[in-house]
């Protein structure tokens, strides 16, 4: 056990030189490639708050904490909070850890310090972990008051995030994001106008229809944004299946923000009863059905059963399958069947969401270790447990009762699926650094190619 340990000790060790030569003044933080490898910090934040969140999600069930879910707005306000915790606390610390880690390797610019990294892990770990106590004290009162303050820190972990996002889209190389097109960079650049967008809806939130845009500007414009991007960088860039042409994506990225923007627009009107829900349900699925559409999916579907299929990630691969689902459950209504506008919403974070960031993750942990992309096994009891998980979810909302007198064992087994699927994907992730025969590299492959002789 300890001799299969000690590539993680060299590993530790290496930190350990690293942060000292930050005091010293002598980092090699200047140069692009110091933060290569920054990503494992935090994923294990987000591994942390994940638990937690999970936890805190369980506890409510089994404590019947039904006082946060009394009336249909505490259980909007309530789902807002928990949503907002998700999404931008532990899946964008994902996210951002795997910006870290590739981006200045991408682009060859240097767009930020030692110092943010850990001032945006302290942030996003404090915001969290307010919203969740909040929710644990089970008063509205003190839920809304300590989620003020998450949600302020987590807001202001984005705008953190735009001084380097602009540094990156001003100092690219020139080229540099050509597989990928603007969805490389543009994402970086408008993270402190969802930061403070998302923060106002939260304090605005007694005025009719700003909880329904905030949900939203964080799921569908602000989370979407980045899932198709990861999605464009992994087939576009990494696995180079060359899913879409370069010259299309500037007009495909910037139509999927005008229908985001547009679903955003239909979403304070109809939380203020100007729309009909029809309305609400078609433009919520237009950017889910477009991303789908132009991602061209049978192309994908093709090449990842032929014979010589390219490897791939199939975590990222199932996350863009998801989305016909999704634009399904928008049609639901229109069938007669009246499962509620949240399960959308519930599935695209849980499911898509989720898959995505897991797979990006897992594949550049890969590169660290550069393993051979032939070789690679897919977290089957992760990917399975997820789409259980969606399942579920559907069940719960074709069910539910804003009025119930508690928690019904469905929702505790959905909450044990993702439980399930966030173990099984953290095991793959910890076991190949801590307990793993293969070295970890600090550079890892494929992306070494973008490193220029200096």
């Amino acid at each position: 056990m300890i001799f299969y340990a000690f590539p993680a000790y060299i590993r530790l060790l290496y930190y350990i030189l690293e942060f000292v030569a930050i005091l010293m003044g002598v980092s090699s933080k200047y140069s692009k490639t110091w933060a290569a490898g920054s990503y494992f910090d935090l994923i294990l934040s987000s591994a942390m708050m994940m638990l937690l969140f999970i936890a805190t999600i369980t506890i409510i069930f089994f404590t019947d904490s039904t006082t946060l879910f009394a009336t249909e707005e505490l259980t909007n306000i309530t789902t807002f909070a928990l949503v907002f915790c998700a999404s931008i606390g532990w899946i964008m610390a994902i996210h951002a850890g795997i910006a870290f880690d590739i981006l200045p390797l991408i682009h060859g610019v240097v767009t930020f310090e030692y110092t943010l990294l850990r001032h945006y892990l302290l942030v996003n770990v404090a915001g969290q972990a307010l919203i969740l106590a909040g929710l644990l004290t089970g008063d509205v009162q003190l839920m809304q008051d300590f989620s003020t303050a998450g949600i302020a820190l987590l807001s202001w972990s984005l705008v953190m995030l735009g001084d380097p996002g602009k540094n990156l889209y001003q100092n690219k190389k020139s080229r540099s994001d050509d597989e990928v097109g603007i969805a490389s960079s543009l994402p970086g650049l408008l993270l402190p106008l969802f930061g403070i967008a998302s923060f106002t809806t939260w304090v605005l939130r007694d005025i009719p229809g700003m909880i329904e845009l905030g949900f939203a500007i964080i799921l569908v414009i602000f989370l979407n944004m980045i899932n198709f991007a990861t999605i464009l960088s992994h087939f576009n860039r990494r696995v180079n299946m060359a899913i879409i042409k370069p010259k299309h994506i500037p007009m495909i990225f910037i139509t999927l923000l005008s229908l985001s923007t547009l679903h955003a627009v239909m979403a304070f009107l109809y939380g203020r009863g100007n729309v009909s829900n029809d309305m609400f349900s078609i433009s919520l699925g237009l950017p889910f059905l477009w991303i789908f559409v132009t991602s061209k999916p049978f192309k994908l579907l093709r090449n990842s059963i032929s014979k010589n299929s390219t490897p791939h990630s199939k975590l990222i691969l199932a996350s863009l399958f998801s989305y016909p689902l999704l634009v399904a459950t928008t049609a639901f209504n229109r069938f007669g069947i009246d499962i509620g506008n949240g399960v959308t919403y519930a599935l695209f974070l849980f499911c898509t969401s989720l898959l995505c960031v897991w797979g990006m993750a897992l594949y550049l942990h890969e590169d660290h270790l550069h393993k051979s992309t032939h070789t690679r096994k897919t977290p089957w009891l992760t990917l399975l447990s997820t789409i259980a998980g969606a399942m579920l979810i559907i069940i719960i909302y074709i069910g539910i009762d804003v009025e119930n007198d508690g928690f019904s064992e469905i929702e505790i087994l959905w909450a044990m699926t993702i439980l399930i699927s966030f173990i099984a994907w953290a095991i793959v992730m910890v076991k190949d650094v801590f307990l793993g025969e293969k070295d970890w590299h600090k550079i890892p492959m494929y992306y070494d190619r973008f490193i220029e002789k200096e």
